[in-house]
């Protein structure tokens, strides 16, 4: 005979019970094979522990569940109860009901436990059934089972905009309002300010008065130190792979551990980040406004509050801008506003070197850098922009945009004769009839460092002869021509973001370049998870790095350092020009809100 199961609904709101209740008699009536299910209600921790037994197939518990009839609701303790179940063998799987988006997160790291986001609009139902599929806990012939969870590790919270895929998250939390908090970090501390926009619906809807940040400037400074350090070590530690990952999690962390240190303990980034987080539902954007001074230190390295483990920019999208003394509208140049037409238009260049080449420099000083080295991942990367050719872009109407990807060299060169792709790349910028949304740029990057802590940055062009070192300064030009919009960095050499943010300086809207050297083998594999989520995305940039970047810290535990490496900087002041700027003025509809 089969024992009667139960599944436990705690909570002592009433109202809640009645819909939690609702949404487990759905689950027992899905139980394929069909069996007797019980639905025992619990008003406390205590209680919940006396009610469970072996034939408990679920816990539907709530965040305010108290301890005991007596206990403060407000303290919470269910998190920790749920976390408590975790080495238990035959542990019941628990949906943890919560109207808080850090309880999402902190859900979706226990083994055995899914969050359900409510708030007034919640189909409780719906969720919980939903919930109970995704935990195993039914499995009918109306839907399609999702793959299972690994056993041995727990469900890795993702991003505000993923999320609405792996937990009972509503609709209407998602992309209709977010907190965008600015933190402006001039060369003289003192000025340090941070401030909060609410956006709704593509408009700044609230937005609060600058406060002072009070940073020290000797933390800061050790900061930036132990940044440039961690990119030093680094590019030794490649050469021993087999030791990699462990000693670049713990170098971090701790690297981590120091900058959360260094701005969670000011109230007033506090404050204001815990009041975006609250009115947006979680829906966060954090942008650094950074003059030369600040730019190395690794600031998307950012720790969630209260998490010793989780960066922030796995949940939320952080940028940096370059700090001018003018702040005000991102001027939109001589150029166009990205390529004409509905499609998406990249050129792709790459630029290889053989071993052991230094380039000239006919634009610029001569070139004082050592030998250059071919990189090998060169014909992979382009392999696969090649294959974005053709591909549709999703669109909320019937209209579908088409990507359109032009790569250089056109043509293998014929040996021994003389070319520039600097000349080719030059032509095609500026000769380009529809010009371009996007440059991708695979190859050398380099940052010369000044006297006095500034720099110039270039970029090196294949060509026989010999390759050419071209400053910043003057692709920009072209680039201006062409319309671009965002330029991606694929380089060697851990410039890469130094000279992105020349880029930006010289009214390129959006660049994305690499804290430190890139591994051979996984440029290829972010350039393809970044194109594939901005696709998705329908070409808002924000969303698909920072999807991208959780693919790759899914994919590896958080070990390879190429999820961590990528710097996107947006210089647009405004905001919405940041969220929307890959197709501004062409398709409304690839426009972000």
């Amino acid at each position: 005979m089969t024992m009667p199961a139960n599944i436990i609904v705690g909570t002592n709101d009433g109202d809640l019970l009645e819909e939690l209740r609702y949404g487990a008699e759905e689950i027992a009536r899905k139980l394929m094979p069909r069996r007797p299910v019980a639905i025992v209600p619990a008003t406390s921790i205590d209680e919940v522990q006396r009610e469970r037994t072996a034939d408990t197939l679920l816990l539907i518990v709530a965040a305010a569940l108290p301890q005991g009839p007596s206990g403060d609701a407000a303290e919470q303790p269910a998190l920790d109860f749920v976390r408590s179940l975790e080495p238990e063998q035959d542990r019941p799987p628990c949906i943890l009901v919560t109207s808080q988006m850090d309880h999402v997160f902190m859900a979706q790291r226990i083994k055995g436990c899914e969050a359900l986001f409510v708030n007034r609009s919640t189909d409780y139902v719906r969720y919980c059934v939903d919930l109970a599929r995704k935990l195993g806990v039914i499995a009918d012939a109306s839907s399609a089972e999702p793959p299972p969870r690994p056993a041995d590790s727990a469900s890795v919270a993702v991003s505000q905009e993923t999320i609405i895929s792996a937990v009972a998250l509503p609709e209407s939390t998602a992309g209709s309002k977010f907190a965008l908090i600015e933190v402006d970090l001039p060369t003289n501390l003192n000025m340090a300010m941070v401030r909060l926009e609410i956006h709704a619906n593509g408009r700044v809807d609230q937005r609060s008065e600058a406060s002072a940040l009070q940073l020290k400037k000797s933390e800061v400074l050790q900061l930036m130190t132990e940044c440039k350090s961690l990119k030093k070590k680094l590019a030794n530690w490649y050469a021993h792979p087999e030791r990699l990952y462990d000693r670049w999690q713990h170098e971090y962390k701790r690297l981590a551990d120091r900058l959360g240190k260094l701005l969670w303990r000011t109230e007033s980034f506090s404050a204001l980040y815990d009041q975006g987080f609250g009115t947006a539902n979680g829906n966060v954007r954090v942008r650094f406004n950074l003059e030369r001074p600040w730019f190395d230190g690794l600031w998307e390295a950012l720790p969630k509050r209260g998490s010793e483990t989780r960066c922030l920019m796995l949940d939320n999208t952080i940028t940096r801008r370059a700090r001018q003394t003018t702040l005000g509208l991102f001027p939109t140049g001589p150029g166009r506003s990205g390529a004409q037409g509905g499609a998406l238009r990249i050129l792709a260049i790459a630029s290889n070197v053989e071993n052991g080449a230094i380039p000239e420099s006919k634009l610029g000083p001569r070139w004082k850098g050592g030998p250059l080295r071919k990189l090998g991942h060169l014909d992979d990367e382009i392999r696969e922009l090649r294959a974005l050719s053709g591909r549709r872009i999703p669109t909320a109407d019937a209209v579908q945009a088409e990507v359109v990807v032009d790569v250089l060299p056109a043509a293998a060169p014929v040996p021994g004769s003389r070319w520039s792709l600097m000349d080719d790349t030059k032509d095609k910028l500026t000769t380009a009839s529809q010009g371009y949304d996007i440059v991708h740029f695979a190859g050398h990057a380099i940052f010369a460092e000044g006297p006095k802590g500034d720099g110039r940055g270039y970029l090196v062009f294949s060509g026989h002869p010999r390759p050419q070192a071209v400053p910043i300064q003057a692709v920009a030009t072209w680039l201006a021509d062409a319309g671009v919009q965002l330029v991606y960095l694929s380089c060697c050499r851990s410039s890469a973001a130094l000279v992105a943010l020349e880029f930006a300086r010289n009214n390129i809207p959006m660049a994305i370049g690499f804290h430190w050297d890139v591994d051979d083998s996984k440029a290829p594999v972010f350039a393809k998870e970044f194109y594939q989520e901005l696709l998705k995305s329908r070409l808002k940039v924000c969303p698909a790095i920072s999807r991208a970047r959780l693919n790759l810290f899914n994919g590896s535990s958080g070990g390879d350092p190429i999820w961590a490496s990528p710097v996107l900087i947006a210089q647009p002041m405004d905001w919405i020009q940041v969220e929307g700027v890959l197709k501004s003025g062409a398709n409304p509809d690839l426009q972000a809100a």
